[in-house]
């Protein structure tokens, strides 16, 4: 999985950051598959990824 979904599943991969760069990270490892999510049909990884981070589907 790639690094910006490990951010929103696994805390440890946050630790290695400074707190204060949290918002600042989770805005820019959203802006990312929300941008494909756009630009690609429903049914493609990256809104098979999308769901997954909403909740919306199991692995």
């Amino acid at each position: 999985m790639s690094t910006g979904y490990r951010w929103f599943t696994d805390p440890a991969a946050r630790q290695i950051y400074a707190p204060e760069e949290h918002p600042f990270l989770t805005r820019m490892y959203a802006s990312g598959p929300r941008e494909l999510v756009t630009l690609r049909v429903p049914g493609s990884r990256a809104a098979h990824l999308a769901d997954l981070l909403k909740g919306n589907c199991h692995a």
